[in-house]
């Protein structure tokens, strides 16, 4: 490893594992390398050891899209650290730069018609944002006739920390559908509610749907 490399890395304690840690992470690193070809780059300045641990953990389960992305820009900070450092600035001086090179979040949603074995028209969501006590509807709209949302639902500075909310319109999709059902159906609108810590993150709302139940998770 070059010297930058060596002191990076012990500022983060990684020139100190244990036998137990270093087992652990030569397994993450070889899972990494398996599942998405290349290898795991952080700015390991701006972790702590556990923290470290954590994001290897949670970046070894994303697609490797999301990962090449990520990666690119952890090279970039990494670049503009090493630069900083280099002309005598502290690494946070330049916000602005900061902000350049951290991956930009975004909210995007995928609607799935268990029933039907795929989606077959557009269904009404409306977007809603946990303030003051209340949630405070930020968009509506309509999928795809797929059930994808067009682009991102949110993101960048619209993105931001908190409790959210998708209220899907699922009696109104069979409804359109003409799908005979009971009256009133047992599935009608459904609050898909979840949080958001890290907004520089991707979050993809997975929701698989039917008339008599409904599932959502976190894809990627």
């Amino acid at each position: 490893m070059t010297d930058s490399s060596v002191a990076e890395q012990a500022s983060a304690g990684l020139d100190q594992l244990t036998q137990a840690e270093m087992a652990t992470l030569t397994r993450l690193n070889a899972a990494y390398r398996d599942r998405h070809g290349f290898p795991f780059i952080i700015a390991v300045r701006r972790y702590t050891k556990d923290g470290i641990f954590r994001e290897f953990t949670r970046r070894l389960g994303n697609d490797s899209e999301t990962e090449l992305d990520a990666a690119l820009g952890q090279i970039s900070e990494i670049t503009r650290m090493r630069l900083s450092k280099l002309f005598g600035e502290s690494p946070d001086d330049s916000g602005a730069a900061q902000a350049a090179v951290l991956p930009t979040g975004r909210l995007t949603f995928h609607g799935i018609d268990t029933f039907h074995g795929e989606t077959i028209g557009p269904l009404n969501v409306d977007v809603s944002i946990f303030d003051g006590g209340n949630y405070r509807t930020l968009r509506s709209f309509a999928t795809a006739a797929n059930g994808r949302s067009d682009g991102a639902l949110l993101e960048g500075a619209a993105f931001k920390p908190g409790r959210y909310e998708l209220l899907v319109h699922v009696g109104d999709y069979y409804a359109m559908l003409g799908t005979t059902l009971p009256e009133p159906p047992f599935v009608s609108t459904v609050p898909l509610r979840f949080g958001v810590a890290d907004p520089r993150e991707r979050h993809h709302i997975a929701f698989l749907f039917g008339p008599w139940s409904y599932a959502y998770y976190r894809g990627s």
